[in-house]
């Protein structure tokens, strides 16, 4: 995946999968957005676009020391990002 815009196989699967678990979970309103681009940038643009006053963000560390931390998407959106982000 990574900033490269080609996406797994299996996206629209795991999309379906994670939507139908909020929906259980009584977030009645859940909707799945696959955006193409650099992929911090594009996740604070699309919730400033849409106006979210919170961005919720998985950590999975993969690099660096910091990376291995937070995780470096994590990393950039909690640096960029004007609202404030939940890392779970």
């Amino acid at each position: 995946m990574g900033n490269s815009g080609a996406f797994h196989a299996s996206t629209p699967s795991s999309f379906r999968y994670g939507k139908k678990h909020l929906i259980d979970a009584g977030f009645a309103d859940a909707r799945a957005f696959v955006k193409a681009g650099p992929t911090s940038r594009t996740i604070v643009k699309f919730a400033k676009e849409h106006d979210h006053d919170l961005i919720v963000i998985g950590s999975r560390g993969m690099g660096s020391m910091e990376g291995y931390l937070l995780g470096s998407v994590a990393l950039k959106v909690t640096g960029l990002s004007e609202v404030p982000v939940l890392v779970v």
